[in-house]
């Protein structure tokens, strides 16, 4: 965020089961936690929490030093991605052209942040923490903190949050470990190695979801579910326990397990055996429960260890750390810029109310752009439907069949654009670009056409690179050539249409000339000779579209153009 350091910072928790602050010292001899207040959401049963009420009954005075709310994480898309190397505006449109698959609608109704560094599996690349929320959950977010006389300099995931505290405060920072937080509505996990979050993963399943089976089951009401719950986790082995309730904990907790153990086992699959996390910080109040940390540890196969407060912090008196714990990680960040978490807040421009500064004439020249604007719209609209309907009805020939709106659009879509997804696009590229490649400029034109730009430390990896990238793509070298002590280039391609490269090389002084084709009948079969080595086919799997390095949540759609080319492609022709 590039702030600098505070020494005083609040941390505001909007969780799924109360609103938490708390107040940050930082001293020669370590960290201080005070001023802690909370407001239960009692009502979030019936309804969804108000936020700025909930701020509001803490009474709490206005806040003049640097504030950072968490959200909780049920509220967030998780992303990992593994990118090539590249410059700061390339690295935003390569995350941008993520989100476009990620989010394939309506994206500016998200607020986005990442967090990039050193890709820890992969050397040469860069690791991309991705996050999104929707803008109006985030509303009343904002419209709290505006309660404390203050908009928030960051918000953060919960889990991220308590990531960040334990990267700082923690014991072991660079041995690589599982951060748990059981909150109220979901559980989320975190890996942690050398003080930055490489992975996350999120089960929408808590200790809420544990009430509601105990409220379903028992046929009672959620508050008096929850208090039975409570009452039977502070004394179970008390003679009046209330097995009922004990029985139905047992079979939620069981649910609860096999989730979180596909979660776990599926955030594992980028990270390699040897650095794998061995132990397990496991955060929440529900972690205190009887028997749920032994559930944890036998579910996940990690030491379990429940998260306590470090040793250079120190608590108010009577200040519970499981509670404040994600608080006080917002307040940490608020502090520093280089924490392993990432901000949501974009901070809203201010609106200005127009026309109390317009003049009347200004006002008509608005009205006439106004009308000019709508008719112009209204005819590419015709235009739109016009095109739609010669689609729709194009589409209906080709699969014989009415079938919906939406399966028709879809498929129109499909063989209009003709062209894989940013995603599949992007992960095809990244995979043959060698380790020391820097992209200079990423150009994508929605239809599998991209422009590249970027430097190589030598020619010798430029060839490499240029017959690898023939592989899985048609090729138009646009530029090539040395610049001091490295390499620069500029490709055009055409990703899914793969060609064999050409004889002639491309040259280190320049653009490579295209070939000239073939003049007559011998010089047509001397291109298929059959000792000539056939265009290589780009494989059809997913896991060869979508690339093994690129962590995903979900799975990506497959290329629409994965059919490769016989035709053979030299160096500068155009597709």
């Amino acid at each position: 965020m590039g702030k600098p350091s505070n020494n005083v910072a609040w941390g505001l928790e909007f969780g799924g089961s109360a609103v938490r602050l708390v107040c940050v010292t930082r001293s020669n001899s370590g960290y201080h936690a005070d001023k802690f207040l909370e407001t239960p959401l009692d009502e979030r049963w019936e309804k969804a929490a108000d936020a700025p009420a909930a701020v509001e009954q803490m009474g709490a005075k206005k806040v003049n030093d640097p504030l950072v709310a968490c959200v909780s994480d049920e509220l967030i898309l998780f992303r990992t991605l593994s990118l090539p190397q590249a410059q700061t505006t390339v690295l935003e449109k390569m995350v941008q052209g993520q989100l476009e698959v990620l989010i394939p609608t309506q994206v500016e109704r998200f607020a986005t942040g990442y967090n990039s560094y050193a890709d820890p599996y992969n050397p040469g690349r860069q690791r991309v923490l991705l996050c999104a929320a929707r803008r109006d959950t985030l509303t009343g977010i904002l419209q709290g903190c505006k309660r404390l006389g203050r908009e928030p300099d960051g918000i953060v995931p919960s889990v991220l949050s308590l990531a960040a505290m334990w990267a700082r405060l923690g014991e072991e920072t660079q041995t690589p470990l599982a951060i748990l937080d059981v909150g109220a509505r979901c559980t989320s996990i975190a890996f942690l190695e050398g003080g930055q979050v490489v992975q996350c993963g999120v089960v929408d399943s808590a200790s809420d979801h544990w009430t509601e089976k105990i409220a379903e089951k028992l046929g009672v009401g959620y508050r008096q579910a929850e208090q039975r719950k409570l009452q039977y986790s502070a004394n179970p082995s008390a003679v009046e326990a209330d097995q009922a309730v004990q029985e139905c904990l047992q079979q939620a907790l069981n649910d609860w397990s096999g989730q979180l153990r596909e979660v776990y086992e599926h955030c594992l699959q980028e990270i390699p055996q040897d650095r794998r996390p061995k132990r397990c910080i496991a955060f929440g109040r529900s972690v205190h429960a009887p028997g749920v940390s032994v559930l944890i540890a036998s579910t996940l196969g990690l030491e379990v260890v429940k998260g306590t407060a470090p040793k250079r912090l120190s608590l108010a008196e009577g200040m519970d750390f499981s509670c404040s714990a994600a608080a006080i990680g917002a307040a940490l960040y608020a502090m520093e810029s280089d924490w392993p978490a990432v901000s949501l807040a974009a901070r809203p421009k201010d609106k200005r109310r127009i026309g109390q500064k317009v003049s009347r004439w200004r006002w008509a020249a608005l009205v006439g752009w106004l009308l000019g604007a709508m008719l112009v719209l209204y005819g590419l609209d015709k235009l739109e439907a016009n095109k739609l309907n010669n689609t729709l009805r194009d589409t209906r020939a080709k699969i014989e069949q009415q079938g919906g709106l939406a399966r028709q659009l879809a498929i129109s879509h499909y063989l209009e654009t003709d062209g894989p997804t940013p995603l599949a696009a992007l992960d095809r590229i990244s995979e043959v670009l060698p380790e020391k490649t820097l992209l200079t400029s990423w150009h994508y034109n929605h239809n599998g056409d991209v422009t590249i730009r970027g430097t190589v430390p030598n020619e010798n990896e430029f060839r490499k690179m240029y017959e690898k990238l023939c592989e899985v793509a048609k090729v138009d070298l646009k530029s090539g050539q040395p610049d001091k002590d490295k390499f620069r280039f500029e490709f055009r391609l055409v990703v899914g249409r793969s060609a064999k490269p050409s004889a002639s090389e491309p040259s280190a002084e320049g653009k490579s000339e295209p070939t000239a084709p073939a003049t007559s009948e011998t010089d047509a079969k001397k291109t298929t000779e059959p000792s000539e080595k056939p265009a290589t086919k780009h494989s059809t799997t997913p896991t060869a579209e979508a690339g093994s390095k690129t962590s995903e949540t979900a799975t990506n759609p497959k290329s629409p153009t994965d059919k490769p080319e016989s035709a053979e492609v030299k160096p500068g022709e155009n597709k």
